[in-house]
């Protein structure tokens, strides 16, 4: 129900609604604002840091492909066994995103990508050096902890920091990462078997996810979103 003003003149009562601002407008108003506090480098740079995020889960993927055999060949286990740390793979995969949407709602995307990308780090650096089938198998497990929630982080972000009008073009942007990493991981992987030995695939993955976890932490004024 509107307010009403009322006042009197020469004796006689009048009431005038009094209009409120609608919630639709007022929300408008709040989330145009909201987008207001990016320019368009800064929001460039975002989705810079988030496409380079999100190339890291395809190109974990796809660098273990070529390795497959030169992997149970050095283990000394059979190939189904390697096949199994792909199935634990993708089943961490599959399960973590839920759960860091909704941390990342809770304590800011930013946080979750702090604590995302070390653990991919501490777990390709367990897997450079390991030496034994249980290592390999727990370390890959712990790796798809750490990239599974990329790629959604990476749509949560660009939802957060583009109008409506202008998202299609900066959500482009960001799955070129994505549709990057199957196309130039199977390639390295290969290349870098065949050349300077299976272990620095995750000595590669290292430098990605440690470089994206420092571009994270340096511009603190890009992710000030939250």
């Amino acid at each position: 129900m509107k307010p009403l003003l009322r006042h009197s003149i020469d004796g006689i009562c009048t009431e005038v609604a009094v209009l409120e601002p609608s919630t639709s407008v007022s929300s408008s108003i709040e989330s145009k604002s909201r987008y207001a506090a990016f320019s368009k480098t800064q929001r460039r740079w975002i989705v810079v840091l988030v496409a380079l995020a999100a190339f890291i889960p395809p190109l974990s993927v796809f660098i273990y492909m070529p390795i497959i055999d030169t992997l149970a060949e050095e283990l000394d286990v059979s190939i189904e066994h390697i096949d199994i740390t792909i199935t634990s793979y993708l089943l961490v995969q599959g399960l973590i995103p839920a759960l860091l949407s909704n941390l990342s709602d809770q304590l800011g995307r930013r946080v979750v990508y702090l604590v995302s990308l070390p653990i991919f780090c501490a777990a390709c650096v367990g897997l450079a050096l390991q030496e034994s089938y249980p290592e390999l198998l727990i370390f890959r497990m712990v790796q798809s902890a750490g990239t599974s929630g990329l790629l959604a982080l990476g749509a949560l972000v660009v939802t957060d920091v583009t109008p409506r009008d202008r998202r299609g073009r900066y959500m482009s942007g960001m799955l070129i990462g994505v549709n990057l990493g199957p196309v130039v991981a199977p390639v390295a992987g290969g290349f870098m078997a065949d050349t300077v030995g299976w272990h620095q695939c995750f000595w590669l993955l290292l430098a990605f996810g440690s470089s994206d976890a420092y571009a994270c932490v340096i511009p603190s004024w890009f992710w000030d979103f939250h």
